[in-house]
């Protein structure tokens, strides 16, 4: 379906202002990376500068596909949602791309790592083990839909 049918049927499409607001409010995505075979795809927790840059904080083991794919540069795209009801939800498409943030940084960006950012536990005794990184996702491209109200048939019903 496209974006022109969602809009027929009551999407509308986001400003700039009420994406940032979404991006705000919201500390979790799907973030996926390319790979040769299919996209890398998973869930995570980001916090956001208010303009047009997320932090991941990733908790690493010895080998890390999520690191090994998060490279200085590689491309990425972030979905944020949610769906409250079926006649009430956002999604928010970011595309850009990645860097580590050395942690000798981390200091610099330490309020938008953590603003609004949803963090398990575990991430707290990780960085104990220093087995914690942290990228900045650069966004190049952002869209976002909405539908926050009832399909017109419904809010003009015929009677």
């Amino acid at each position: 379906m496209t974006v022109e049918t969602l809009e027929t049927l009551g999407a509308e499409k986001m400003s700039e202002q009420s994406i940032k607001d979404f991006l705000a409010s919201h500390g979790v995505g799907v973030v996926a990376f390319p790979t040769d075979d299919v996209p890398y795809v998973l869930p995570l927790s980001f916090g956001y500068d208010g303009e047009r840059r997320l932090y991941f904080t990733y908790v690493t083991g010895d080998t890390s596909r999520k690191a090994n794919l998060s490279r200085d540069d590689t491309r990425a795209s972030v979905l944020v949602f949610t769906a409250e009801t079926p006649f009430n939800w956002r999604s928010v498409i970011c595309e850009g791309t990645v860097r580590e943030v050395p942690r000798s940084e981390w200091n610099l960006h330490e309020e938008a790592m953590n603003d609004n950012a949803w963090h398990p536990n575990l991430f707290e005794r990780a960085v104990e083990t220093e087995r914690v990184l942290v990228y900045q996702f650069e966004i190049e491209k952002w869209s976002g839909l909405r539908h926050t109200g009832l399909p017109p048939e419904l809010e003009n019903p015929k009677t």
